[in-house]
């Protein structure tokens, strides 16, 4: 069966990527290298072929990132699942990974080797590179075997990688290649899984954790900037100012003794999980809530007037409900879903 027009266009875009990259990836690690290719325009045959000291004499134009560019804004995929897998990353972006299409390729000059990887995933100063194995014949198998050897024999640790492979072909692969595996099915991926190894394995944190002692000045800065209209911090300003991707992260960086001496010097309170705020925002909000409320034991309200109440009043961006579990002198009753009340079990003054 012959390839359509726009098959040639993308398999012949997708080529000049690799092409590019490869040629990018030599010059810049000064390798010895010649090529001969063969166009045909026309079908009439037009030789072109290059030495690398020949190589920059060239007259080509290239627009600066104009590749990359037309790469991430029309993707070209093999398969349903690398679609499925660049959509899952590239709308969630979860945990701050990021996720490139068809990256650079992987050169091992001791071998010779070209490995062009899937996708790469990128968080910080962190490259992780992601290989789907979802297509099986004996040659295949040998073939792409022998490439991750090589991978593992000559750039550990350095190159990342992860394999994520079709259920179905898990006793071809079922011994260790050397590189983290998930395997997939029909259902989908388990994409759980892959963010589990990329922050067991490959986390930067403890060096974003470190950084953070030599960073005071900045970051206290930052937080006096981020108070000068407002009385609190929200988790997502914590997270940009700390530079932070979890809950977890977030909670050990607000233990760092520097941090936690520049929260009190602003005055500021940690409510976890939900924001930073200042004291006497907090002692004023919580006595205003008291006040709202009957001394009579039995008094109660409904959630969604408080809710009201308190979007009228302050402009914190959480939910009502966090805010009352932290105080701890709130019961919320949650008997009628669609109209739940709230009674104060406090002691009043």
């Amino acid at each position: 069966m012959g390839l359509s027009k726009k098959k040639f266009h993308s398999y012949g875009e997708r080529l000049s990527n690799v092409f590019h990259q490869l040629i990018k990836s030599l010059l810049k690690n000064k390798s010895e290298f010649d090529f001969e290719i063969k166009v045909l325009p026309r079908d009439k045959p037009y030789p072109v072929s290059s030495k690398v000291n020949e190589f920059p004499l060239h007259k080509v134009y290239i627009k600066p990132d104009f590749i990359e560019q037309q790469i991430r804004e029309k993707p070209v995929f093999d398969s349903s699942i690398e679609e499925k897998f660049f959509k899952f990353f590239e709308k969630e972006v979860p945990k701050g990974w990021e996720v490139v299409h068809e990256p650079e390729p992987i050169i091992v000059p001791e071998t010779g080797t070209l490995f062009i990887p899937d996708f790469a995933l990128m968080r910080s100063n962190v490259k992780v590179y992601l290989e789907i194995i979802g297509f099986w014949t004996e040659r295949y198998k040998k073939k792409k075997r022998e490439k991750l050897r090589i991978l593992k024999e000559y750039t550990s640790p350095t190159i990342k990688l992860i394999l994520l492979i079709d259920k179905k072909y898990k006793d071809f692969f079922k011994e260790d290649l050397g590189f983290p595996t998930v395997f997939y099915s029909s259902k989908g991926i388990k994409s759980i899984e892959i963010l589990n190894i990329l922050e067991k394995s490959f986390s930067d944190f403890s060096n974003r954790l470190k950084l953070i002692t030599n960073q005071t000045n900045e970051i206290a800065k930052k937080i006096e900037n981020a108070l000068e209209n407002k009385k609190y911090l929200s988790m997502e300003e914590l997270f940009s100012i700390l530079n932070c991707y979890s809950a977890e992260e977030l909670q050990k960086c607000l233990e760092v003794p520097a941090i936690v001496e520049i929260l009190s010097q602003n005055e500021l309170i940690c409510i976890p999980h939900l924001l930073c705020l200042k004291k006497a925002t907090l002692i004023q909000f919580r006595e205003s809530l008291i006040s709202l409320f009957s001394k009579d034991d039995k008094g109660e309200l409904q959630l969604k007037f408080i809710e009201n109440w308190m979007k009228q009043n302050y402009d914190f961006p959480i939910k009502l409900t966090g805010i009352l579990d932290y105080f701890g002198e709130f019961e919320v009753n949650w008997k009628s879903i669609h109209n739940p009340t709230v009674k104060y079990v406090g002691e009043h003054d």
